[in-house]
């Protein structure tokens, strides 16, 4: 199992400079504000989020989560 999970780890870290850079993830780390573009496009048809338990069911790697917890979710 040790050979699985250290293929499987590098794998994993062999793409995160594709998705560092399609993601934006600079944005969000310099930019307290910063939405994920899907969040943008939803975002005239959430309404008001803030205060409810929220979570992005097809979000990737985090980035519409944290976009909906920057927008008031939980």
């Amino acid at each position: 199992m040790t050979d699985y999970v250290t293929v499987n780890r590098s794998n994993w870290d062999g793409r995160v400079p594709h998705h560092v850079n399609a993601h934006d993830c600079d944005g969000f780390t310099t930019n307290p504000s910063h939405l994920s573009p899907v969040v943008q496009f939803d975002r005239p048809r959430l309404g008001s989020i803030a205060g409810l338990d929220v979570v992005h069911l097809q979000c990737h790697i985090g980035t519409d989560t944290l976009s909906l917890y920057r927008l008031g979710g939980g």
